[in-house]
């Protein structure tokens, strides 16, 4: 089960963590099949409900934590929450892509939020994919997908596979031999050209620095694009300069909320500026 000091907080002191503003949290007593803490989670508006598996003794209690209780992905206090919220609703296919999603929480947690959306997950591993997969298998609009993320289409594999859960790291080969297809972001917008680019979500442990090293004018096409990055686990490597050379030159605010940076475009309430820069990011020029 979770841990005792958890629940009771969640119960006792609901106010601490900000996703008790939005959900309603039923522990289960006892593992689900046996293997998984359960969690049932449902939005206390909206009809949003699922049961979440976490396996016990592992980072994904730490990562419902994270996303769940405190809310890591919330727009609602933010001051452009109510102009993030309209130009959703502009939308009518809106794609939310999530790079490195780890077990899917952070996919459900844009599930509840953002309802209409279609929401492609991209996770390297197999134990975390599988389970991700267990955990939308009722969210019709959420695709797992399991392979990596990276600049252009590859080939990766993990080079750390005795790390925690949430701290897989790839990287990036031109064999077959790691098993993993390193799938770029342009790739995923072409395979979903129906859709109208949203949010695009990155924790990629690092990979940030191969990621945007080249090919990154999708960039521009997302309103919002939210990004941790990891300079202090790789002190001297750089791995957050390649991502801020590639938004220096654009209108968006840079905005720091906990371990997370979301950068949101200054042009998204402007129809014809989006589809301009649609247009130069398709052509390679900085916006």
């Amino acid at each position: 089960m979770l841990p005792i000091r958890m629940i009771a907080k969640m119960f006792l002191r609901p106010r601490k963590y900000p996703g008790c503003q939005e959900f309603s949290f039923a522990p289960r007593l006892s593992r689900l099949e046996g293997r998984f803490v359960a969690v049932d989670v449902r939005a206390r508006h909206g009809s949003f409900g699922t049961t979440l598996r976490l396996r016990p003794g592992t980072t994904d209690i730490e990562t419902f934590a994270q996303i769940f209780l405190h809310a890591h992905y919330r727009t609602h206090d933010m001051a452009r929450h109510a102009e993030i919220a309209a130009y959703y609703q502009s939308c009518a296919k809106p794609l939310v892509l999530d790079l490195g999603a780890n077990i899917g929480l952070s996919s459900l947690y844009f599930a509840k939020n953002w309802p209409k959306a279609t929401i492609v997950g991209v996770e390297p591993d197999e134990g975390n994919y599988t389970l991700f997969s267990q955990n939308v298998a009722e969210q019709e609009r959420i695709v797992p997908i399991r392979g990596a993320i990276a600049s252009k289409h590859s080939y990766a594999r993990i080079i750390n596979p005795g790390a925690s859960e949430w701290g897989y790291r790839t990287e990036i080969n031109d064999s077959k031999s790691g098993g993993l297809v390193a799938l770029s972001v342009q790739e995923l917008l072409d395979r979903h050209s129906d859709c109208e680019p949203f949010i695009c979500k990155i924790d990629i442990e690092g990979a940030e620095r191969e990621l945007f090293s080249r090919n990154t004018q999708w960039v521009a096409r997302f309103p919002i694009v939210i990004i941790e990055l990891h300079d202090w686990l790789f002190p001297r490597s750089g791995t957050s300069a390649n991502f801020l050379r590639a938004i220096a030159g654009m209108d968006r605010d840079f905005i720091l909320s906990g371990e997370n940076i979301f950068s949101i475009s200054d042009r998204m309430g402007n129809p014809e500026q989006v589809e301009t820069n649609d247009a130069r990011a398709q052509a390679g020029i900085g916006v």
